[in-house]
């Protein structure tokens, strides 16, 4: 199995990791910015984990993540896929 993890910043950048381990919860924390909570959507099979606390934050909104689930969304964005 491989493991996609796509991160979306408020400003469109974007950063893609593939690798054959699962993301720790160290890691998820880490490009969230904080503790991570984990978004469900019909719009994407996957798991999108986002900052916990982004609006009490006061965090920058994601156009683009907001745009791809249909919600939204603070802060990075994960969107997490496996590939079989």
């Amino acid at each position: 199995m491989r493991y996609i993890y796509t991160v979306i910043h408020p400003n469109n950048e974007q950063f893609v990791t593939i690798t054959d381990e699962e993301a720790d919860l160290t890691w998820l924390q880490e490009a969230v910015g904080g503790w991570i909570e984990l978004i469900r959507t019909s719009r994407f099979d996957g798991d999108i984990w986002v900052n916990e606390e982004g609006l009490i934050k006061r965090l920058e909104y994601n156009h683009m993540a907001s745009l791809l689930v249909g919600q939204h969304l603070v802060g990075p964005v994960i969107f997490a896929e496996v590939e079989l």
